[in-house]
């Protein structure tokens, strides 16, 4: 067999499974890959590794959706709007224009009656416009 041919022969990959249903790692054979619809999650790729089960989840439109906690190192930019179904809570001191803690911004706050303008200097809300 020459290299050439050998080489394709070797680079070929086996085909990925398909499965309806989330696998479990017990169902999972060490090294293989799994295509899987899981219910109301839509398609993953499955993997065991070292006992572990290693997923990742496609999208169609774009969108993801994070199961459990999102933790950002770096910083967080968004060209659009950001929505919250809870609280927005800071994990860090800020800093006011007199070095104590504060923080100095003007933020927006949308709801069903319209757009809350307010103003925080030094930690503490110095004005607040109702929509019109």
């Amino acid at each position: 067999m020459s290299n050439l041919l050998r080489r394709v022969k070797n680079s070929q990959r086996a085909n990925i499974a398909y499965r309806d249903g989330t696998p479990s790692k017990t169902t999972i054979t060490e090294g293989e890959e799994l295509m899987a619809i899981r219910k109301n999650k839509g398609l993953s790729l499955f993997r065991r590794q070292k006992g572990i089960l290693w997923w990742v989840n496609f999208t169609r439109d774009g969108n993801e959706v994070v199961e459990k906690d999102l933790k950002v190192n770096g910083s967080i930019a968004s060209g659009s709007d950001i929505t919250s179904g809870g609280y927005i809570k800071a994990g860090t001191t800020f800093k006011s224009s007199d070095g104590s803690s504060g923080i100095n911004d003007s933020i927006q706050i949308v709801d069903a009656i319209g757009t809350h303008t307010i103003t925080i200097k030094d930690g503490l809300i110095t004005s607040w416009q109702e929509p019109s």
